[in-house]
């Protein structure tokens, strides 16, 4: 997967601050029907890749071809959207046959088989039965190179990467999720394990950052905690994250400009959590507790993870001046957005300036109800306007 960074101010108004291009060579699942099933035999296409369920490897050897996978929302992989659960079946993704041999496939995992639940990995038809992604960690397998990123000691979630020339891919398990992962590139240009105390700022990729006291669930404060960059995954991410101990971070985008579209990732495992938008505060539990409100204008949706000890998204939809987020031990990781369109009274064709163009089109809308050209809205065209032209000149 490529990260694509655009640091420029803003120039262009609505370009990302992280921008995540998803992953070509695994599929999202996110262009399939939630809820529909699939057993040995079948066929089907995601985002370009062919997928074929096949039979599945017990612990003790036996083959069964009655299992079936589905699309599903339960999130036990952790990502974003549609996974794909498979329950006693295997997929196998035809790169070769689809998009052509990949050199790195990423894709996250949930695997939940208890004790007795097995998973079948193949990679170039060379096959492996395990019990968990871990016992594959370092493994050479069809001549590429299988690398646990994290998690995979059993009944948990985590990250695989495999390497080298991968033209087919078999995962199949008893209970076991799989994903592509979404997370933006984050927190990259801070010192890994700088600490922040209360009172401190710093900046991240352009964006003001303050530190605030954090409230406890009984509204008492804390004036001890800490900000630690980390690499621990706790938010399920990538690489660098955001770890809050006891304490807030502001993140003043309005000193740069309002953001909109704003999404991150998360990683909660005790106490509550602070959230706070446009001046409105929050005080919660978990992160489940404020699905669906809307907060300081804008909704805040939880899209996975959130009842505690877990990780998960949230997607934020409306304008964000300001961002309050902080919990007692509490992670986050893969921002992303965009930034939101400027308004400039009196640019009228939207380029970010006020200018002869925009008298032009103020007179060419002379009298009528235009909405572009009625600056103040009072429903009419006239010298009101041009006058409110006149005074943003740029």
């Amino acid at each position: 997967m490529q990260f694509i960074k655009n640091t420029a101010l803003l120039s262009a108004a609505s370009s990302f601050i992280f921008v995540a291009s998803t992953y070509a060579d695994f599929p999202s699942f996110d262009d399939l029907v939630v809820g529909d099933t699939f057993a040995v035999s079948d066929l089907f296409h995601s985002d370009g890749v062919a997928v074929k369920l096949v039979p599945f490897q017990q612990s003790n050897g036996d083959w069964t071809d009655t299992g079936i996978a589905t699309v599903s929302t339960a999130w036990m992989a952790h990502g974003y959207e549609n996974e794909l659960n498979t329950n006693n079946i295997t997929a196998h993704y035809d790169f070769y046959g689809s998009i052509g041999a990949q050199a790195e496939v990423k894709f996250l995992f949930g695997e939940y088989g208890g004790n007795a639940g097995n998973i079948n990995v193949s990679v170039n038809n060379d096959f492996r039965n395990v019990f968990r992604f871990i016992d594959l960690d370092g493994q050479t397998i069809g001549g590429c190179l299988f690398t646990v990123l994290s998690g995979g000691l059993g009944n948990d979630n985590g990250e695989v990467s495999i390497t080298g020339k991968i033209r087919t891919l078999n995962i199949g398990g008893q209970e076991l999720a799989v994903d592509v992962n979404y997370c933006s590139e984050a927190f990259e240009d801070l010192p890994l394990n700088a600490e922040y105390y209360l009172g401190d700022s710093f900046v991240t990729d352009t964006v003001p950052v303050q530190t605030y006291q954090f409230y406890f669930s009984d509204w008492s404060t804390a004036l001890d905690g800490f900000i630690q960059v980390t690499d621990w995954n706790s938010a399920c991410g990538e690489e660098q994250e955001l770890w809050t101990n006891n304490i807030n971070a502001v993140f003043l985008f309005d000193a740069v400009s309002p953001i909109e579209n704003f999404r991150y990732q998360f990683g909660e495992f005790g106490g509550n959590i602070n959230i706070g938008i446009n001046g409105v505060f929050r005080n919660v539990e978990n992160y489940l507790d404020i699905d669906g409100d809307v907060i300081g204008g804008v909704t805040f949706n939880v899209i996975s993870g959130g009842a505690g000890n877990d990780c998960g998204s949230v997607e934020c939809d409306g304008i964000i001046n300001k961002f309050v987020i902080g919990g007692q031990e509490h992670t986050f990781d893969c921002l992303q957005w965009d930034w939101a369109d400027p308004d400039i009274p009196g640019d009228i064709n939207g380029d970010g300036v006020v200018n002869v163009e925009d008298l032009l089109l103020i007179i060419g809308a002379w009298g009528t109800n235009d909405p572009d050209a009625d600056v103040n809205g009072d429903g009419v065209v006239n010298v009101e306007d041009l006058l409110a032209v006149i005074a943003n000149w740029s």
